[in-house]
Parts: C-alpha cells; sequence; structure tokens
C-alpha cells in the first residue's frame, strides 16, 4: 500500500469569495484557491529533480489535484519545464516515457498510474462480486475519522466512514480500481487495490495531516495539535459526506465553547437562533421558524419533550453528548412531523474509542449577580472486550447554578379619557411589577449503553438515556394596580401623559411564590442491524417515559383593600421606558373629590398594609408514554449500469399524554370559617433587603421561603385549606395518539453526484378526554379524529468539483396539534351559542419547501456556503372564532354544530423564506504571506441568516410568524498553537414576535439580543486540559415590548458568568 503525496493550493481568495467575507469584514483574508481547469493554459516554471517532487510543485502552482503514489515515481528524475500550457499537457511531459499514464477523475483530479493497468469494467449480474472493506483513522494518533469519503471513480461507488472510522463498499467485480479517500484537514489518500471474485479485499488507513510528512507526524500531534480545527473538519467531512441539508457539531466543537447544554452549542449552527428563560438557552428557532416546527430524537428516534411537542433542549447536557446532527431537508426514512427540521442527538458509543477509556470534567464558576456559584461535572467510563466483541459505556453528568434575575414588567391597556382624546388612541400603562427571582437550576444526566458483535454481520445494543432539569424557583413579586385607583389613573386632564404623571389611591399588590418545576425524559431502546443476503436491515424498539412535574410549596398573594390606607399615591416616570421609576407617598382624601399626597416620599415598600388574599399549594405533573418501533430495509443494485441503493420500511409509535393537577387553597373566608385569624405579610417576611441591581426610588423585604411553608402548612393542618376540586376538572386530559408510517426511497449515484428520491405515509389517529363545562356543570367529554398524509422528497446533489457541491431540495413535512391544543375540554354555553376550549378536529400543519444551496469545502479546514430557502405552510394552527362543525355533542334540543367555536383553529396559509451565507475557515497559510509563524493558530467561523415570514391569523390580519427575527448572525475567531485554544464569539438576533395580541399596537415582541462569550483552554499533556470560560461578557438585558420600543412588557438582567476547571482522559 502506498501514500500519495497532493500539493496544497495557496492563491488568494478571487473577488467574489471577498465579497463574501466581507459579510464578517474579513476583507482581505486569503484562502486557498479551488481546484482548478487541468485543461486551462497557464504559466508553468518547473524545476528539474524527482519526478514526485515535480509532481507536488506542478499541483501547487496551477492548483490542480494530482496524486500519485510513490511506488510508481521513485527514482525517476526529470529535467525542468516552464512555458504557457495546460497542467494536463505539463504533466504528459513530464512522465514521458516512463511507463505511466494520466487518468482524470469526474471531479478534475489527476491520477498518474502505470500504463498497463487498466480500470476494471462495469459489473456484469453474472460476475463474481466481493466487497471493500476498511477503516479510516488519523496517523499518529489512531483517533477514529468518521466523514471520510472512500470512493472508486471509474465505478461511480462511493461509501462514508461511520464513527468508528469504517466502511464497506459492497458488489465490486474482481479487477483493479483506484481508490481515493478524502477529509477535511488530511492529505487526500489514493492507492490501488485489486479484488478478486469471492475474496473481500480489506483496505485501512492512516491519513496524514495537511502538509506533514509520515516521519514526522508525532511531532506535529504533540507539537500543534488543534482541538478546535480538527472538530470542525470533522464538521464539515460528515457534512459534506451527507445525502441531503445537514449541520454537524462533533463532540470537541461541543467541549470548547462555553456551553453547557444542548440549546446553547445549537446557536453556532449556521440558521440556528435560541430563545431563552431568565439568561439560559432553551428553546431553538431553525431558520426564522417556530419553535414547535422543530423535533428532538435521540440517536435516529424522534421523541416527544415533557412539555409537549415543542422540545426543550436544555434539559440535555453536552456532557452525554457524542455529536449533533440538524437535517433542515429531511428524508423518506425520517419522520415527517419536522416542518422546520430535525435536531439529532447522538450519544456516546463503547466503540468510540479502543479498550478502556475514562474521562470527565470538574469545574466550578460564579454568577455574578446575586454572587451565586456554579458546578459542572460529569464522568464516562467505556471499555470493550471479548475481542472487541462486546463493549458498554455509562455516562454521568451535573450541573447546578445559583442565580438571581432582576425583573422589570408593565402592562398596557386603551384607557380612560385617554381613548377619548381628540386625534389620537393612547395606551397607558395600567400595571406596574418589580420581580426578584433566587433561582436554583440543576441539570442532571445518566446514560448506558451495551453492545454486542457475534461478528461483522450483526450486532445488537440496547441503551438507556435519563435527563433531568430541576427548577427551584422562589419569586418576590411588588406590583402596583394603576387601574385600580382613587383618581387621575389615564388622565390627561390631571396632566399625566403616558410617560409622566401623578396617581392617587392606587392598589399595592404583593406576591411571594416559592415552586420546583422537574421536567425529565427516560428513553429506552433495543435495536440492531444485521446484513442478511445482501441486505442491510436496521431495526429499532423504544419506550420513552417524558414528565413535565410542578410543585408550588407556597404562594401567597396580598393587597390593597378599600381602605385608603392600604393604597399609594405614585409619582410615575416612564421617560426611560426600560427603567420606570415609581415614587410612594401617603394618599389624602381631600373631602372634595380630589386627593393628594401625604407626607415625605416613602422608601419601603410596606407589605404589612396589604390585606392576606389567598395562599396556595399545589402539585401538577404531565405525563407523555410513548412505546415505537421501526423496521429499515436497504440494499445496493445496479439499474441501468448506475448504482443504486433502494430502501424502504415502517415505523409504528402510540403516544399518551396525562394532565392532572391537585390544588389546596387557603382564602380570608376559609381561614375565618376555621376560626383562624388572617394571616399578616410580616408572618413570611426576612429581614433581608432586596438587592437587585436595575434602578428604584425604593427597598423592600424579602420574604423568608421556610416561613411561608410553614405558615401555610398549619392553616391547612388547622382546616383552613380547601381543596380546588373544580381545577383538577378544569386542568385534567387524557389524549392518545398513533402514528403508523412507512416509506420507500432510492438513492442514484452518477458521475456527477447522486438524486435521493423518496415518499413517505403516515397515518395518525387521536383520541381525546377531559371534562368540559356543559352550561356551568362539568361533564366527561370525548373526541377524536384522525388524518392520512403523504410526504413526497427529492435531494439533488451535484459534485461541482472534488471540493464544491450544489444542493437542491424538495421536500414536505408536518406538524401536528399540541396535546392540549387537541384535548375536548370544551365550555359549553347553549344560551350564548358558543363553544371554547381545544379542538380535537384540527387538521395537522402541512409544509412544502424548497432548498437550494452551494458548498465550497476550504483547505485546510474551511467552508463558504450561500442558501437559499422557501417553505409554504398550509393550515397553519392559529387562535380564532370558526363554525363548530361537529354534531358529536348534539342534543335532543340543542343543534350545537352550528354555534361559534372560539378555539385553535386551521387558518388560511403562511410562508417564510430566506437566505443563509457561512464561511468558516483556519487560516494557517498566513506564514506564506510573510506573517510571523504563530498567526497560522488564527481561524474564523461565522454565518448569517436573513429570514422573512407572513401568517394569515384567525382575525384576517397578516402578521410574522412567532419567533423569527429578520437577521440572527454570530461569528467565532479562534487561535490555538503550542497547546492552547482561545475563542472568542459574538451572537447577534434581531427582534422577533413572540405572541398575538388583540392588534398591532398589543403583538409582544423579544428585542434584539446578543450575546459575547470567551474560552479558553491549555492542554498539558494527553491527559489532562484546564479551561475557562465566560459567558454574557456585555452584561446583556432580555427586553420584551408591546407593538413598539416605547412600551417595555418586561425586561430581565441575569449578569456575567465564569466557569474554570479541567477535565481528564485516559
Amino acid at each position: 500500500m502506498s501514500r500519495n503525496t497532493r500539493a496544497q493550493a495557496g492563491a488568494g481568495l478571487s473577488r467574489s469569495l471577498l465579497a463574501a467575507a466581507s459579510i464578517f469584514a474579513l476583507q482581505g483574508v486569503i484562502a486557498p484557491a479551488l481546484a482548478q481547469d487541468a485543461r486551462a493554459v497557464q504559466s508553468i516554471s518547473l524545476e528539474g529533480g524527482s519526478l514526485s517532487e515535480a509532481i507536488v510543485e506542478l499541483s501547487r502552482e496551477s492548483g490542480v489535484a494530482i496524486f500519485a503514489s510513490g511506488d510508481i515515481t521513485s527514482g525517476i528524475t526529470v529535467g525542468p519545464l516552464s512555458g504557457q500550457m495546460a497542467p494536463y499537457d505539463a504533466l504528459e511531459r513530464l512522465i514521458e516515457g516512463h511507463g505511466l499514464e494520466i487518468n482524470a477523475s469526474d471531479r478534475g483530479a489527476l491520477i498518474v498510474r502505470k500504463a498497463e493497468e487498466e480500470p476494471a469494467p462495469a459489473p456484469s449480474p453474472a460476475a463474481a462480486t466481493t466487497s471493500l472493506s476498511g477503516q479510516v483513522t488519523t496517523a499518529g494518533t489512531g483517533g477514529y475519522l468518521e466523514g471520510a469519503i472512500v470512493e472508486i471513480p471509474s465505478l461511480n461507488r462511493s461509501a462514508e466512514t461511520d464513527r468508528e472510522g469504517r466502511f464497506v463498499i459492497r458488489n465490486l467485480p474482481a479487477g483493479s480500481y483506484d481508490v481515493l479517500i478524502t477529509y477535511q484537514g488530511k492529505q487526500d489518500f489514493t492507492t490501488t487495490v485489486r479484488p478478486s471474485g469471492g475474496n473481500p479485499k480489506t483496505l485501512d488507513v492512516a491519513m496524514l495531516p495537511l502538509g506533514v510528512e509520515e516521519e514526522g507526524i508525532m511531532k506535529k500531534v504533540i507539537v500543534t495539535s488543534s482541538p478546535i480545527a480538527d472538530s470542525e473538519a470533522a464538521a464539515y467531512s460528515r457534512q459534506k459526506a451527507s445525502d441531503n441539508l445537514v449541520n454537524i457539531i462533533a463532540a470537541d466543537t461541543i467541549g470548547r465553547f462555553p456551553d453547557q447544554n444542548v440549546a446553547a452549542a445549537l446557536s453556532r449552527v449556521p440558521g440556528v437562533s435560541v430563545e431563552r428563560d431568565q439568561g439560559q438557552e432553551r428553546y431553538i428557532n431553525l431558520r426564522g421558524a417556530p419553535t414547535k416546527w422543530s423535533t428532538i430524537s435521540f440517536n435516529g428516534l424522534n421523541i416527544i419533550s415533557p412539555g409537549g411537542r415543542t422540545p426543550r433542549f436544555d434539559t440535555v447536557p453536552n456532557a452525554i453528548v457524542s455529536s449533533v446532527e440538524t437535517t433542515k431537508a429531511i428524508t423518506a426514512d425520517m419522520p415527517a412531523e419536522s416542518i422546520a427540521g430535525n435536531v439529532n442527538i447522538i450519544t456516546r458509543s463503547p466503540f468510540d474509542h479502543d479498550g478502556l477509556m475514562v474521562s470527565g470534567q470538574i469545574a466550578g464558576g460564579y454568577m455574578e449577580l446575586g454572587e451565586g456559584g456554579q458546578q459542572d461535572l460529569n464522568l464516562a467510563l467505556s471499555n470493550t472486550f471479548n475481542n472487541d466483541r462486546m463493549g458498554f459505556v455509562v455516562s454521568t453528568a451535573h450541573y447546578e447554578r445559583d442565580q438571581v434575575t432582576d425583573n422589570i414588567e408593565n402592562r398596557f391597556e386603551y384607557a380612560g379619557e385617554a381613548e377619548g382624546t381628540p386625534g389620537e388612541d393612547i395606551i397607558w400603562a395600567n400595571q406596574y411589577d418589580y420581580r426578584l427571582y433566587r433561582l436554583n437550576r440543576q441539570n442532571s444526566a445518566y446514560s448506558g449503553r451495551f453492545d454486542w458483535r457475534p461478528n461483522a454481520d450483526h450486532e445488537l445494543f440496547l441503551s438507556s438515556i435519563y435527563t433531568e432539569f430541576r427548577d427551584h424557583e422562589q419569586r418576590h413579586l411588588l406590583r402596583f394596580d394603576l387601574d385600580d385607583s382613587e383618581a387621575c389613573y389615564a388622565q390627561v386632564s390631571c396632566g399625566n401623559t403616558f410617560e409622566e404623571g401623578v396617581i392617587y389611591g392606587v392598589e399595592g399588590n404583593g406576591e411571594f411564590n416559592t415552586g420546583l418545576s422537574i421536567q425529565s425524559i427516560l428513553t429506552n431502546t433495543l435495536g440492531g442491524d444485521h446484513y442478511i443476503d445482501g441486505w442491510d436491515v436496521s431495526w429499532r424498539l423504544n419506550n420513552t417515559n417524558a414528565d413535565d412535574e410542578g410543585f408550588a410549596y407556597s404562594q401567597f398573594s396580598f393587597s390593597s383593600d378599600g381602605d385608603l390606607d392600604s393604597r399609594f399615591t405614585v409619582d410615575y416616570d416612564y421617560t426611560d421606558p426600560d427603567y420606570p421609576i415609581f415614587s410612594m407617598y401617603n394618599t389624602v382624601d381631600n373631602g372634595d373629590g380630589t386627593y393628594s399626597k401625604a407626607g415625605n416620599e416613602l422608601d419601603i415598600y410596606d407589605v404589612s398594609r396589604l390585606a392576606f388574599d389567598r395562599g396556595t399549594e399545589y402539585h401538577n405533573i404531565d405525563m407523555t408514554q410513548t412505546w415505537g418501533g421501526r423496521l429499515d430495509l436497504s440494499r445496493d443494485i445496479t439499474v441501468n449500469d448506475l448504482p443504486v441503493s433502494v430502501k424502504f420500511g415502517g415505523s409504528y409509535d402510540t403516544r399518551l399524554k396525562k394532565v392532572k393537577e391537585d390544588r389546596t387553597q387557603v382564602s380570608a373566608d376559609t381561614l375565618e370559617a376555621a376560626g383562624l385569624a388572617p394571616i399578616n405579610a410580616t408572618e413570611i417576611m426576612s429581614d433581608e433587603l432586596m438587592f437587585g441591581e436595575f434602578p428604584s426610588n425604593w427597598d423592600a423585604y424579602l420574604y423568608d421561603h421556610d416561613k411561608a411553608a410553614r405558615v401555610l402548612r398549619e392553616a391547612i393542618a388547622n382546616g383552613a385549606g380547601e381543596h380546588q376540586d373544580d381545577r383538577f376538572l378544569e386542568e385534567y386530559y387524557r389524549v392518545q395518539e398513533d402514528i403508523s408510517a412507512a416509506y420507500g426511497m432510492a438513492t442514484v449515484n452518477f458521475d456527477w453526484g447522486n438524486v435521493v428520491a423518496g415518499l413517505r405515509v403516515e397515518h395518525s389517529e387521536n383520541e381525546g378526554q377531559a371534562y368540559g363545562v356543559e352550561n356551568d356543570e362539568f361533564v366527561p367529554l370525548n373526541a377524536g379524529d384522525s388524518h392520512t398524509g403523504y410526504f413526497p422528497s427529492v435531494h439533488i446533489n451535484y459534485d461541482i468539483t472534488e471540493d464544491q457541491k450544489f444542493r437542491l431540495s424538495f421536500n414536505s413535512g408536518v406538524a401536528r396539534a399540541d396535546f392540549d391544543e387537541r384535548a375536548p375540554n370544551f365550555e359549553i354555553n347553549d344560551a350564548e351559542q358558543e363553544i371554547s376550549g381545544g379542538n380535537p378536529y384540527v387538521k395537522p400543519e402541512l409544509a412544502y419547501g424548497v432548498d437550494a444551496y452551494y458548498e465550497w469545502y476550504l483547505k485546510p479546514v474551511g467552508i463558504l456556503s450561500a442558501g437559499v430557502f422557501y417553505k409554504y405552510i398550509k393550515d397553519p394552527i392559529v387562535s380564532m372564532n370558526t363554525r363548530f362543525g361537529s354534531k358529536e355533542f348534539n342534543t335532543p334540543i340543542f343543534d350545537r354544530s352550528g354555534y361559534l367555536f372560539n378555539t385553535n383553529a386551521n387558518g388560511d396559509k403562511g410562508e417564510y423564506y430566506g437566505i443563509e451565507l457561512v464561511y468558516a475557515q483556519k487560516f494557517d497559510f498566513l506564514p506564506d504571506y510573510g506573517l510571523p509563524e504563530w498567526t497560522d493558530g488564527f481561524g474564523f467561523n461565522g454565518n448569517i441568516t436573513i429570514v422573512d415570514s407572513e401568517i394569515t391569523l384567525g382575525d384576517g390580519r397578516t402578521a410574522p410568524m412567532t419567533s423569527s427575527s429578520n437577521y440572527n448572525y454570530n461569528t467565532s475567531v479562534y487561535w490555538e498553537k503550542y497547546g492552547i485554544s482561545a475563542r472568542v464569539n459574538w451572537q447577534w438576533r434581531t427582534e422577533w414576535l413572540n405572541s398575538y395580541g388583540d392588534s398591532d399596537a398589543f403583538d409582544r415582541y423579544w428585542d434584539g439580543l446578543g450575546r459575547l462569550s470567551f474560552g479558553a483552554r491549555y492542554q498539558l499533556n494527553d491527559n489532562f486540559e484546564f479551561f475557562f470560560d465566560a459567558n454574557n461578557l456585555t452584561d446583556q438585558v432580555g427586553r420584551r415590548y408591546r407593538g413598539n420600543e416605547s412600551r417595555v412588557y418586561e425586561i430581565e438582567g441575569f449578569g456575567r458568568s465564569y466557569m474554570i476547571g479541567s477535565r481528564f482522559n485516559f
């Protein structure tokens, strides 16, 4: 076996590339040139010497990929060559008279071979066939290379290496073939194999990094290890080898961003933006689509998130993840319930490494706001035994943080005298809240997997994954209920404006809540992969339980009563809409219908003047259980001399979701009935002042959650608790969904690429049970529906050159209504002829899309890509009033089919479309232009997505889709050398619609948000690494507004955070 040499191009970026790169403000960056046309005449100047060196020089000068194995060029010398000529002609002159010839590959590369070697003829049906298999690794380290492309150009046959670097190409006739193996950041490898009929051929390859000779490989690995670039090379290699539109995050990439969960890691993927909760990434928007249109899967099996169809990605810590695949254009063998795309989380395998492996992390950190701590611990153990036929892996991870969140919220309305003001309609703030959250959040995961490979053709496995997100929250809320006042609310006659004024006798409210939310997923899978009589057979059986459980240990509410002493007079100032300022005073009744301030400004919000309203404890649980199975069969065949891979299969899933709530409440009336005195707010308060950083003219005392829980438990124990039976009936529902699917698809390989076409058919049935309200009485109700959908897809992958691709995709998908939207919890009012509630008859949302992408994979590691996409949405689910339509709930007296139905129903249409641009590259060529050697450690990664969208709402108006930012981009600059890796990352998304109001003026938006982070690592040796991460360095705040930026609905601050720790690997 011989290793080839290939020169790497180093010309500058063309004008078109510079224009694209200017998106990221990188004017003048140098990148390797694209492989040139071997027949195009150019200036050639070669010195004499060995034939191998001359071929390398010719490749470097011309930009043409040229391959020649050392065993055929060894000992041959050539003279100098110069002049105007085509690289092909120059190569012919160099090899003339040496018994060699040139074979041009379909992708433009030139391969030098012995003249007597002839490519094998195309296989005939009667010919005896064999196979070529092997493993591709990294020279020096032995690391597996997933996503390497192994090609036999003369047969238009290729394979992609799996996560263990293994590949197999079957049904090869006997003969002699050139094999080409490519991988980002590695030297291309070429060799000749001669499989004989019936005898499998093995080819194991250790690929060299670019620019490294074999004898220097260990020095290169030890001195200039590049974990960031290596992980990006793994991601781009798998993306390049894929047959549809995907983006990959490799494990090292996750580990080297300052990210704790999968949502944060996904925020760096092109086209992905995130939605945060109190500063932490939680949901994703894929290319501007609403969160509910993306799906999540573990190892290829879709799961339902604890909260429903909208997947939460903060429940999965990165520590248990091997890689993440984001599919933007699905194929027929994937579930159709992915309008925007699918995120597949691939967990660890025991065969990811040879033999025993122990790895982990110990880290601690600091939360700036509230001075809380954070910790991040994880451990993984894997081993293989019985001659690598068996293996297991177990891993665990735990992350915890204590944080404080500052929060101000406002509510708005058309109000009072302002609404009648001539010439304009003025919207006023009718409520102001100051909220302080004290949070303890924990993210834990446990996973295990056992594999058994009795032989090369069969593998069985059993895996189990458990993830849990715990959110323990204490909320301290103080409110001015401005529209519940004695005088001058929204009164221009008092001299008030929207921005400034005085309101007399304002109701005050205090709410003090302690609760715990637990979201968990337990998924267990038994599966197998087999090769039987020319068929690849894969099967999976799965059970998943997803629970969303909530506990309220104490919820207390106090408010002003009719006594003027319990109310406040407030000066309000909204000139800074982000941070409105309120000053408090006591109120004087002047006796003539007017009021005035009494005394000095109050500096403490005294909750003792508020009357007790209620205290509540509850437990609710939202349980989803899924049983499912799938079977996939595939085979390689030949049709009209074209290699074709056919695949078909089916799946079945049954899902059951149940929701129930138990609630006990204590009120002033139940206390009186039990002979107990009213609860005073001072009984649950501490002597600790609030320490938020938002500006305020007054302070307040924090409540003591231990005191609050004790006071509530004592009141309930003494007979003042009342079980809320109506609440149980209102919240309860049970929905079952069964989905049967079958598909067929084929991948046809041509000399220019391939075409993947398929059709998927899915039939769904749903049945729901709930308690409805029929003329003020609770009654059990049952309802259901079914739907059959057909989902075609075609993906065209055109190889322009070895490093350039054009992808064109036509695809379709479906989004079914969430379970709570299907629950038949109707409220039926025969007097008004109205019905409101869930809608078991709502049709699925259907999507039809097209994607066109150009991808240029740059040397040594990088990509330049540009793509456009369009999705048309049929029957989008929106809130609306429509006709009930069903006769299922008619009675002998009432025909309810024509009643007005206030629910979520199918609207007319929607669409979203946009442009996605990506540029990423390692700049190891910078020293070639006179810059210091250390500059070859720099690299850049950036992407921008431009989106527009429109949907027709139930009231007939059109609006953008929720969660759709017009612009979303992120950029990273990194440097890694001498064992150090450092990266600065900036993300930004423009404002986006959060929810629809009654009109444009009350639509709620999240304002644009940026996030600056920094991460640095030092690799001490092969076993230990130290790291430091800093997040939200610019102390960005979250900001929501109604209609326009002058009406700030909410602003929240959470501060900077820092983490330091070490990783180990044995």
